[in-house]
């Protein structure tokens, strides 16, 4: 007997208190299929629903399915007990199929991902009072139907909890964006601390037994190779010709010293240098790209992106599209409409790159329709669960369908 499965979701409902998980399961034969779940090695109940999957059905035709493969079960649990283990199977004349085995660590990454939310956006290190302290800008969130949230500051040598000051901060960017309720708009924080060894900061959710715990010695790492990165921008922004004789005059009257605070004065004034000090610190690093890329999710929907053509500059197309191909995210497909008609140039690339990667597509239109109708026009070719929009300048962080997804 041979059973065939595949999980599309699963979801931790924190306020029912439940785990949603969608699929579909099928037997050759028509084998009538018995579900049991089983949570921390003990079977429990559920609710299950079932519905039709032209898309299964279609594949697994000769195995003369029943007419509703797809399910989804609602299955209760208690949260004052740790998920040790979900294990789901299919038993269909005596033969035992395993559609899902999660285990401790498993159950506590998409926890994490799903209940407790959590951004280190800034970090700073300060004189005050003579001492050295710390300034840690972010938001947390739990969400769910307890919403309980501790922080806490460790010594990573001795595990000595640090005091710190908090102050709570208005978010309403995490509410226009959905991440959190109006109810949980003071979800930013600025802790304050001082400390002089490596610190670790744990946000918990213990209602749910869930945990996050970041190294600050990374963001302190991350800011200082950003900080000396735009400190050298800014001198090579500076050093020209033409002002050269007034930049040893300045060096000779108020030393190397005072030449870098004058630096750091413009770049006080330059609102991009602030953005580019920004990015730079919080921008995905090589290897946090090449851990993405092998991660694998629970739903992993295939994304359509979308971008209109016309006449555009080769060199401009090009690094459209490879930003798009660097993607750590691969379940995406590029479909471009281009309204260049005559431009035998641009259609060349476009079949070149269409050649090269199958998950780009390419639609030459019959005239150019406008922005909004060249759009419409990749629309038509598009087979994601997901749509987004690019223009044929714009480029793609190498994160930023990942980011999407998780």
């Amino acid at each position: 007997m041979k059973i065939i499965s595949h999980i599309d979701k699963i979801n931790f409902s924190a306020e029912q208190d439940s785990i949603c998980v969608e699929g579909w399961v099928v037997a050759k034969n028509d084998a009538g299929i018995q579900i049991n779940v089983i949570i921390n090695e003990k079977k429990v109940s559920y609710e299950m629903k079932t519905k039709a999957r032209a898309d299964v059905s279609k594949i697994y035709h000769k195995f003369a399915i029943n007419k509703e493969p797809g399910f989804c079960l609602t299955i209760p649990y208690d949260k004052s007990e740790k998920l040790k283990s979900i294990l789901i199977e299919a038993v269909a004349e005596n033969k035992t199929h395993i559609i899902l085995s999660k285990d401790e660590k498993n159950i506590e990454d998409i926890l994490n991902s799903q209940i407790l939310k959590y951004s280190i956006d800034n970090l700073e290190k300060c004189q005050k009072d003579g001492k050295e302290i710390y300034i840690i800008t972010g938001w947390a969130a739990v969400l769910g139907k307890t919403r309980r949230l501790d922080i806490r500051l460790k010594e990573k040598e001795t595990d000595r909890e640090i005091p710190y000051e908090k102050e709570e901060i208005n978010r309403e960017d995490l509410i226009f964006a959905g991440i959190v309720s109006e109810d949980q708009k003071t979800s930013g924080f600025k802790i304050v601390y001082e400390s002089n060894s490596s610190v670790t900061i744990i946000f918990e959710a213990p209602d749910y037994h869930i945990s996050y715990v970041e190294e600050i010695e990374k963001y302190i790492k991350r800011n200082k190779r950003a900080y000396h990165k735009l400190l050298f921008r800014q001198i090579l922004r500076n050093i020209k010709f033409s002002n050269c004789k007034k930049l040893i005059k300045y060096i000779m009257r108020h030393g190397f010293k005072g030449l870098k605070q004058a630096i750091l004065n413009g770049m006080a004034e330059d609102k991009d240098a602030h953005y580019n000090d920004w990015f730079e610190r919080h921008k995905a690093t090589e290897a946090e790209l090449e851990q993405q890329k092998n991660h694998k999710f629970d739903f992993e929907p295939k994304i359509s992106i979308l971008v209109p053509t016309y006449n555009t500059p080769i060199k401009l197309l090009r690094q459209m599209v490879d930003s798009v191909r660097n993607q750590s995210y691969a379940n995406w497909e590029l479909c471009i409409a281009d309204g260049s008609k005559e431009n035998k140039e641009l259609e060349a690339v476009l079949k070149e790159y269409a050649e090269l990667d199958k998950r780009i597509i390419v639609n030459i239109l019959e005239k150019n329709a406008g922005i909004a109708g060249n759009t419409n026009g990749a629309l038509k070719i598009a087979t994601g669960d997901y749509i987004g929009l690019l223009d044929h300048d714009d480029l793609l962080a190498p994160n930023a369908l990942y980011e999407v997804v998780k």
